[in-house]
């Protein structure tokens, strides 16, 4: 009797994941202002890395469910732990990319304006350092020294920070605050069953290395 619910909860949870990518993709669609030197690293859409929080309930339930099936298999009926592992991790791992998958949408976009600020960014440090050399080692008169007085620029090592701010931008705004809770929501229900055979302090510390 409890299956068939079990399973229209799943679909519903699933559909609400499709409806998510959908809403993502029209936004990704728009004529978004990207940032390409924000100090979130993902051109101003690093606050959506918050989004994939509300799907770790969902990989904690699923995975309890799995993790009871695997545990009673162990327990009454001798299967390996060993014979076990590669389903978890497969679980594990679908698990994190069905519900990171609407942060993927918006790769496109930041691919993008990654590339063309690379370009840009890069010919504006190539004008600057140019004009630099050109001052303080050639000993030359500059004339179009806008770019040096500006101080929205400032000297050689804001410069490079520029730069190097582009150059380290993210092409999904995806980091260990979006992906850690569905990590740890979907692994939570694994370490119960590995603790039947595996001491929980020797499981605790292999996971927190695999983490950090």
């Amino acid at each position: 009797m409890g299956r068939p619910i079990y399973l229209t909860l799943l679909i519903g949870w699933v559909w609400r994941v499709i409806l998510m990518i959908l809403l993502f993709r029209g936004i990704a669609g728009l004529d978004l202002v990207i940032v390409p030197t924000h100090p979130d690293r993902a051109g101003g859409l690093g606050f959506l890395d918050r989004s994939p929080k509300a799907f770790a309930p969902v990989a904690l339930a699923v995975g309890a469910v799995l993790a009871a099936g695997w545990a009673h298999d162990v327990v009454y009926h001798g299967v390996s732990l060993q014979s076990l592992r590669l389903p978890m991790i497969a679980f594990v791992v679908t698990a994190a990319v069905v519900f990171l998958s609407p942060l993927l949408v918006f790769a496109g976009p930041l691919l993008k304006a990654k590339k063309q600020a690379l370009l840009d960014y890069g010919e504006l440090i190539g004008s600057h350092g140019r004009l630099v050399h050109e001052r303080w080692i050639e000993g030359r008169d500059v004339k179009d020294d806008a770019i040096l007085n500006a101080p929205e620029i400032g000297p050689v090592a804001d410069t490079l920070s520029l730069y190097e701010a582009v150059k380290h931008m993210r092409a999904v705004p995806l980091g260990k605050a979006s992906a850690a809770p569905i990590l740890l929501a979907a692994a939570a229900p694994m370490i119960v069953v590995l603790a039947i055979q595996v001491p929980v302090k020797d499981i605790l510390k292999m996971l927190m290395k695999a983490l950090i």
